[in-house]
């Protein structure tokens, strides 16, 4: 088995079974049927070749060990549930097709599918123009694969906090003393209407109001020396 069967034999072997095309199996998609016959892709190339995980990985898309590495633990937890019967039965009917593709591909009238390694084809691609030029579709399509499950495996940016500093004005002595002032003439006026201070009072109700409006103008006068 491990002599003629390649990667590309099993997805095209889960594809005949599960009627998932083999571009759904490599691609990105985390449809649930899809992430499956992937899954079982992955279990069997680690199970019936001797390929490692990041060989593998490569081969399936572009991904990385890790992921390689889960699918197989996922697949063998649903092997050993009882319920997942559907998993079970794709998996015996992927190696029951395998067992007949390696039996036609021992004779070899047919060649395997061939494996392509992204990584590989990318070597090819940079060592000259010439060389990028003669990519095969297979072969761009593959890389095309690596970039899009590469990106959807990593992680997303932790949201950065941004410190804002607000800055609380300073208020002036002056702005405070005239703020008393009319605090203290707007209650002697409140107190003195209809009496014999009224007018006094409103005189200095209104001197007040002059002073606040002095200080706050002197404020603006400085904001505009120092800028």
């Amino acid at each position: 088995m491990t002599a003629t069967v390649t990667v590309a034999t099993i997805v095209e072997c889960v594809s005949e079974v599960t009627g998932i095309s083999v571009a759904d199996i490599l691609s990105h998609s985390t449809a649930r049927e899809m992430v499956r016959a992937r899954h079982v892709a992955c279990w069997i190339a680690k199970n019936r070749t001797d390929y490692s995980l990041p060989r593998i990985g490569r081969w399936m898309g572009g991904r990385d060990h890790s992921t390689v590495l889960n699918a197989v633990a996922r697949i063998d937890q649903a092997l050993a549930d009882p319920a997942e019967r559907e998993t079970r039965v794709i998996v015996e009917a992927t190696e029951a097709a395998l067992e007949i593709v390696a039996a036609v591909l021992a004779t070899g009238i047919v060649p395997p599918p061939a494996d392509i390694d992204p990584v590989a084809v990318a070597g090819r691609a940079l060592a000259s123009p010439r060389a990028a030029i003669r990519l095969t579709l297979p072969e761009v399509q593959a890389l095309a694969r690596t970039v899009l499950v590469r990106e959807t495996e990593r992680p997303a940016p932790e949201p950065r906090i941004v410190e804002r500093r607000i800055e609380v004005p300073v208020r002036p002595p002056e702005v405070g003393t005239a703020l008393r002032r009319l605090r203290s003439a707007r209650a002697a006026w409140t107190r003195d209407q209809g009496g014999r201070f009224e007018r006094a009072a409103r005189q200095e109700l209104e001197t007040a109001i002059d002073a606040v409006h002095r200080a706050w103008d002197g404020i603006g006068q400085l904001e505009v020396k120092h800028g």
